[in-house]
């Protein structure tokens, strides 16, 4: 065992083109960890500009909602739609004279009519 360490610890030690292995190695390992860090901030980058892509589109739409809100407000408003159903549909408000009290409510009543009978169509011609 500790025959092995002592070549391991030798071979490491060793040199390459007058870098010592555990050196060139070292040099290795710290690039691949820059390069993996580099591609994680890329990445964090690309998805923070998704979140803010969705964040401008979120305040856009609720923007939208309260553009709609207020047009609703000013469409259903009783006066406005008073004034219009006057003029244009020649309707105003019911009169109480017209208005019609529980006991009166059978005389309003329509008669229920029956629906006409449905008969089968009769054949043009001879059934195969």
């Amino acid at each position: 065992m500790k025959r092995s360490l002592t070549r391991t610890w030798a071979f490491a030690m060793s040199r390459f083109r007058g870098f010592r292995v555990l050196d060139i190695a070292a040099a290795l390992f710290l690039t691949l960890i820059v390069l993996t860090v580099y591609m994680s901030k890329a990445g964090a980058g690309a998805e923070g500009a998704k979140i803010a892509d969705t964040t401008r589109q979120i305040a856009a739409e609720e923007q939208k909602v309260r553009v709609l809100r207020a047009e609703r407000a000013y469409l259903t408003q009783p006066e406005r739609l008073r004034r219009l159903s006057e003029d244009y549909l020649q309707m105003g408000p019911v009169k109480p004279t017209r208005e019609a009290t529980p006991e009166t409510l059978m005389q309003v009543r329509q008669p229920v009519v029956a629906a006409p009978a449905i008969t089968p169509a009769q054949p043009v011609g001879p059934v195969r």
